[in-house]
């Protein structure tokens, strides 16, 4: 930046015809090698200083053209790292739904088995009771009536269950089915 400031200096000195006619009777010359020599001289300088500005402007514009670049890559990069984010937004939001979803149908499930609990629980009863007034034994259907109404276990799928969730339905699934924990 330094060398392009004096040159325009010494350009501004010497641009004109004069000085180089000048410089060139100092150097002895005289008629048409002077000026010839003034005439050159001066076209040189010109010349120079024109080339001098063109460098000057593409090294400029090389500098934006970087910081542009520049620009643009950090742009990307925050644009990849904002869309990063939301990724990992959007399937945390999905995880937390798809385990609201199972805690509803397990929670659905255990109301249902709860349910059917219930049922065969009252239906027993009331066959209990039907006995004790008839004075009979035990009726034959009261089996085949209590666990026909209990639902099935559902098979574990590893993919879309979770083993924890699973254990806690087979629990209350063998609970009400009356089965021993030593079993």
């Amino acid at each position: 930046m330094f060398s392009v400031i004096w040159f325009c200096v010494c350009v501004s000195r010497m641009s004109d015809l004069g000085y180089f006619t000048s410089l060139g009777k100092e150097l002895g010359l005289e008629g048409e090698e002077l000026i010839k020599f003034a005439t050159n001289s001066w076209r040189e300088q010109k010349d120079m200083a024109r080339e001098e500005r063109k460098i000057a402007r593409e090294e400029k514009q090389e500098a934006e053209e970087r910081e542009e670049k520049r620009l643009a890559r950090e742009d990307k990069r925050e644009a990849e790292e904002r869309e990063e984010r939301d990724r990992k937004a959007r399937l945390e939001v999905e995880e937390k739904e798809r385990e609201r979803r199972h805690e509803l149908e397990l929670l659905t499930a255990k109301n249902r088995q709860e349910l059917e609990l219930a049922k065969c629980t009252q239906e027993s009863e009331e066959v209990v009771s039907s006995e004790s007034e008839s004075g009979s034994e035990r009726s034959r259907h009261v089996g085949p009536k209590l666990f026909a109404r209990v639902p099935k276990l559902p098979v574990f799928n590893s993919v879309t269950d979770d083993i924890d969730a699973y254990l806690q339905r087979f629990e209350l699934y063998s609970t009400a089915q009356g089965w021993n924990a030593g079993d």
